[in-house]
């Protein structure tokens, strides 16, 4: 069914403004007071969009039928789906690697196919925009939010994953979104936290640094995502404390006029601690007014709304910027919802509007197939000696961001070696850290170890290498074994802070798919294909 959407000069000052704002609903299990609220803030503001983060797929797809159902806007259903489905909804999709695993395997042609089968999975379950793909370059070691999340720190093998993914994703009919513009790759501060200020140069930037963002944007990408970090070289005053978010000098003047991105520009989340300091509503003004479409995730949606309907009314200049922005997001739902899409994607079977799904894991195959390709190992050859993965002592070292229940490891050991599999959980206090790295000390010396070390990037961590206790679990499991190999299943540059044995394996990601690769590599089945898609030592 092809749905007819208005013109942005008939839309209202209060519908504009709810339009303007993409809000956000957190793990939503079915409770009947949150369905209530979200359904009657929809009524009432006719918000343009949702980012949905976890919960209950099937509840979520519940909820948002009906409020396609009662909305005359549908709302785009968007997510930060950076890893598939899966990583949202671990019960519901595949979870691939990284999106370094890519870089590491090297292949535009899988990373294509990859994600055509995570968007199905997405569109399958009511899924209109994908925040994804990161295009920015993994250039700064100390970067605690980019690292792994990035494709490479190589500017054209980033940009031919890059448009690949935008290629594969609007296959499937869902949405593409290059992000972070321009560029968050050479930062040492979370954007989440602070605000970070890049100090290169033009010349620098357009040398390396946008090689995947003007790839992204050729090969079609329909929205791009602006980055809450200044770039002092780039403005006309050399402001140092304007992200690119504010900036019409970035968001208008190189985005469009210099770039002729035709597409939505959506604002990296609001709440974050990089554009705290002034009021929600006077924050969304200052993007709209530097050419951001599409405010994500502001906090005290409401205000906005109100704010922004009131200056609406009063404002003939805000309205025509705004009419614009409402514009470019009309046309992105007309594609994403109105047919458009749909027409060239047959997955969007089971949309939200249609209802809840069970999704078949389509992209399961090739998660595993990317998995299997990013492998790398120093030496390339495993471990000489039979079974060695199911005759090996293992530790496992968790150092944040990461549970237990996402190892599965022991699920492809022989079962002696599971049995006897060790953990250090970095985050479950110090004296319990003190007993399992005493215990790690006991059972490693003399001992065939395979040391695996999960040290996952996310947001507010606030730091992109090893804690003190993780880098301590390592050496005392391999300080003293007879035979020893580490096992890196995120960012490779944490290897840079240890003193690492002499067989290192990279897995680039923590995903089951990555877990399972490693044994393969370890018991002689899989090869060493891929290639470090980073230089270790590398200077930004």
């Amino acid at each position: 069914m092809t749905l007819a959407f208005p013109t942005a000069d008939r839309l209202s000052a209060a519908e504009m403004a709810g339009q303007l704002v993409c809000i956000a609903l957190r793990d939503y299990h079915g409770d009947p007071a949150v369905r209530e609220a979200f359904l009657a803030s929809l009524d009432r503001h006719a918000w343009g969009g949702v980012i949905v983060f976890g919960g209950d797929l099937a509840a979520t797809g519940d909820l948002l039928a009906e409020a396609r159902e009662r909305s005359p806007i549908p709302p785009l259903v968007t997510g930060d789906f950076e890893r598939g489905l899966g990583q949202q909804f671990p019960r519901a999709g595949t979870r691939f690697p990284s999106y370094m695993a890519f870089g590491a395997a090297g292949d535009p042609a899988l990373a294509r196919a990859a994600w055509r089968e995570i968007g199905r999975e997405l569109a399958a379950a009511g899924f209109h925009v994908d925040f994804m793909p990161v295009a920015d370059l993994a250039l700064e070691p100390a970067n605690p939010i980019v690292a792994d999340r990035a494709a490479s720190d190589d500017p054209e093998l980033a940009a031919a994953i890059v448009a690949a993914t935008v290629e594969g994703l609007q296959a499937a009919g869902v949405a593409a979104t290059v992000k972070h513009f321009p560029g968050h790759g050479r930062t040492t501060v979370d954007s989440h936290e602070a605000l970070p200020v890049v100090e290169a140069s033009r010349e620098v930037l357009e040398a390396s640094d946008w090689i995947p963002f003007r790839a992204g944007i050729a090969a079609g990408a329909r929205l791009a995502m602006s980055a809450h970090v200044a770039f002092p070289a780039l403005e006309p005053d050399g402001a140092r404390d304007r992200p690119a978010t504010f900036s019409p000098a970035l968001a208008t003047g190189l985005l469009r006029q210099e770039w002729g991105f035709e597409g939505l520009l959506c604002s990296d989340a609001l709440m974050m601690g990089a554009v705290a300091g002034e009021s929600p509503a006077a924050l969304a003004r200052r993007a709209l007014e530097a050419g951001i479409d599409w405010l994500l995730y502001p906090p005290d949606p409401e205000r906005v709304h109100a704010e922004l309907s009131a200056a609406l009314e009063a404002d003939s200049g805000l309205r025509s910027t705004c009419e614009r922005a409402a514009e470019r997001l009309l046309a992105l739902k007309r594609w994403a919802i109105g047919g458009a899409a749909s027409a060239g994607a047959s997955a969007r079977s089971g949309a939200v509007g249609d209802g809840p799904v069970a999704i078949a894991t389509s992209a399961a195959p090739l998660a595993e197939a990317v998995a299997g390709a990013a492998v790398v190992a120093d030496p390339p050859a495993p471990p000489p000696g039979p079974a060695w993965p199911d005759r090996a002592q293992w530790v496992v070292v968790l150092d944040g961001g990461i549970g237990r229940d996402e190892i599965v490891l022991q699920e492809e050991l022989a079962p002696a070696a599971a049995k006897e599999l060790l953990v250090v959980d970095t985050t479950a206090g110090s004296d319990a850290v003190l007993a399992a790295i005493a215990t790690v000390r006991e059972k490693c010396a003399r001992a065939w170890v395979a040391c695996a070390v999960f040290s996952p990037v996310r947001a507010w961590k606030g730091r992109a290498g090893l804690s003190a206790a993780a880098r301590e679990a390592v050496r005392v499991a391999t300080a003293d074994a007879s035979e020893a190999v580490l096992i890196v299943f995120s960012n490779p540059r944490i290897l840079n802070e240890l003193e690492a044995p002499s067989r290192v394996v990279w897995t680039h990601g923590e995903a089951p798919a990555s877990q399972r690769a490693a044994i393969d590599f370890l018991r002689g089945s899989l090869p060493s294909l891929g290639r470090l898609p980073v230089r270790l030592n590398a200077n930004p």
